[in-house]
């Protein structure tokens, strides 16, 4: 009997002891007062969430600017600095070297320099040329009726060596040219018939003047001239209708004593500094236009090449 009720009273204990376990595992129903604390302390954290952002954007902006300012520095080092020492076009002809002008407000110095010795002129004169007087072998052909009336364009390259300088300016000059034409071939029976044939015409001439110029100082702005000396034209006719190389050619030319007039234009006032820099790289000293009359006086019987006619171009001494 006492057995039964001690066993009773511990299966009482042990479930009251379960009850209470379970009591303490399950959390307490939320409170209406829990539940507006929640709802306050949200919007505290919004709030202050929030307020954490406005900063965050103030910090980019800063960090924007302060990479431009880093850029527009780094620009600045990398501009090239400025050189403080100019040179200025001098032509004295006795300083050889150079000579401190003046110094600016900027604390630039500009200095003078002489310029380089100058002992040649080159040029190049273009003009129209037409060989009135010139003929063939057969009575009969000429250059009018196998090539054409109108005057073709003649160029010639001259170096002229200056040899005295003391009052004006007198030198050899050298040159070779080059002149063209086209037409179409003669038949020897009948002059005045034109054949199918084509035929070119190649003239090289090559020259030898003597020439004087009245430049009497240094940065004179108009320069006549006059030359006079020989020329010799050389020539070849090209025709297309035969087989071998030697039948298509034919070898000519015919010799000439010339004059020439005209005048040079310096260039050089229009920009010094462009003249002063073609002087320290190459020697040129000056720079013109030139203009001439050309009259050639053929010394050949029968490859004449007489002609009066006028050329244009430019030059530079140096």
């Amino acid at each position: 009997m006492i057995l039964k009720q001690v066993f009773f009273i511990l299966l009482l204990l042990s479930i009251s002891l379960n009850l209470n376990a379970q009591q303490n595992t399950n959390p307490p129903p939320p409170s209406l007062e829990l539940e507006e604390t929640t709802e306050q302390d949200l919007d505290s954290e919004e709030v202050e969430s929030f307020a954490d952002e406005e900063p965050e954007q103030n910090t980019e902006e800063i960090n924007i600017k302060t990479a431009e300012e880093i850029n527009a520095k780094a620009e600045k080092l990398l501009e090239p600095k400025k050189s403080h020492t100019q040179v200025v076009p001098y032509y004295s002809e006795t300083e050889s070297t150079p000579i401190l002008k003046k110094i600016t407000k900027k604390g630039e110095k500009i200095y003078a320099t002489k310029k380089s010795e100058q002992k040649y002129l080159a040029s190049l004169s273009m003009g129209p040329f037409f060989p009135a007087n010139l003929e063939g072998d057969v009575e009969g052909i000429t250059y009018s009726n196998v090539y054409d009336t109108s005057p073709k364009l003649m160029a010639i390259f001259n170096i002229e060596w200056q040899f005295f300088k003391s009052a004006g300016k007198m030198g050899f000059q050298s040159g070779v040219g080059l002149f063209g034409a086209q037409g179409f071939g003669r038949f020897t029976s009948r002059p005045s018939v034109a054949a199918e044939e084509s035929i070119s015409l190649l003239v090289l001439p090559v020259q030898l003047n003597l020439v004087y110029r009245m430049h009497y100082w240094d940065m004179q702005p108009i320069i006549p001239f006059g030359a006079v000396g020989g020329i010799y034209h050389g020539m070849v006719e090209i025709r297309d209708d035969k087989s071998s190389l030697g039948e298509n050619l034919k070898f000519g030319g015919g010799a000439a004593w010339q004059w020439l007039g005209g005048v040079q234009i310096m260039l050089d006032g229009l920009d010094k500094e462009v003249l002063w820099q073609l002087d320290q790289d190459y020697g040129i000293n000056h720079v013109y236009l030139t203009a001439n009359i050309r009259q050639i006086f053929g010394l050949s019987n029968i490859y004449d090449f007489s002609a009066l006619y006028y050329e244009g171009g430019f030059g530079f001494e140096f």
